[in-house]
């Protein structure tokens, strides 16, 4: 009998899945530099009122060429410290509309340079949501209102941020991944929604400035839920997409990330169809 030889694969599998690691279910909360941003509102009127003011969207091209305000120029940000004369105006940096705290290192290091910089609390959500002009496709206008698991594994931090999770149920998943969020369930006609948000609004939402992100079991459903939380005054918000679910295998996904390369390697013998040859 001819002697077989038999050579280990080496394979990267999906080990069996860990409890994802409270380091990152966990809210951390950072304080907000509130010297650093500027309302949507007061922008508006600032600019209506001729003050002026040098608006930078710093978002990317395609983006900037499908809706933006008017006057405003597109610039990455890390350009912006390579243009010297651009500070003799004010500046206001407009973004999607996230967390202002991902900006607020930079924004530190460019006043420190000798610009006159701020960041649009909101970014374009907000200027949209508090009737700001608009250039470009309306259409486009409904995708700031939605948030991938990657975004807002950052922005549940924001301390003016609230989760709300609209599931019909308080599931075993949303108590393990999102402690810290509000359970509002949802359900019934549009009359009764609305009155279901204005009552969070009432009880849970706090003056000034704020958003609401806003979760489901499958991120289904949202059109209603936006409706709803249009018709109460609710204006920022974001919807996480693909629910809970979509979150989840988000977090085992990093989960596995972070442990050690040794651990994510997992050996294989040959397969076992493959035997000996008479």
């Amino acid at each position: 009998m001819p002697l077989i030889g038999l050579i280990p694969l080496l394979s990267i599998a999906r080990v069996d899945a860990d409890p994802i690691s409270a380091d990152l279910i966990k809210r951390i909360t950072r304080t907000q530099d509130t010297d650093l941003v500027v309302s949507a509102q007061s922008l508006i009127a600032r600019v209506q009122n001729g003050e002026k003011l040098l608006l930078i969207d710093i978002r990317s091209a395609p983006e900037y060429a499908a809706l933006h305000i008017p006057g405003a120029i597109n610039l990455s940000l890390h350009f912006i410290k390579t243009k010297p004369h651009l500070k003799s105006a004010p500046i206001v940096l407009v973004d999607q509309g996230l967390s202002s705290q991902r900006l607020s290192p930079a924004c530190r290091e460019l006043r420190n340079q000798g610009f006159d910089l701020r960041i649009l609390d909101g970014g374009m959500h907000a200027w949209r949501s508090h009737g700001g002009p608009m250039a470009g496709d309306p259409v486009r206008q409904m995708a700031y209102d939605r948030l991938a698991p990657a975004d807002f594994f950052l922005e549940k931090n924001d301390p003016g941020h609230i989760v709300c999770d609209a599931s019909a149920a308080h599931s075993p998943a949303s108590v393990q991944l999102m402690p810290y969020a509000i359970h509002l369930p949802l359900a019934g006609d549009p009359g009764d929604l609305t009155t279901q948000v204005a009552n969070f609004k009432a009880t849970h939402t706090r003056k000034g400035s704020f958003t609401v992100l806003v979760v489901n079991e499958n991120g289904k459903g949202y059109p209603n839920f936006r409706s709803a939380f249009d018709r109460a005054g609710l204006k920022n918000v974001f919807y996480l997409d693909g629910g809970i679910k979509a979150y989840g295998e988000y977090l085992e996904g990093l989960s596995q990330s972070w442990r050690p390369r040794s651990e994510r390697l997992v050996m294989f013998s040959p397969c076992g169809g493959c035997g000996e040859k008479e």
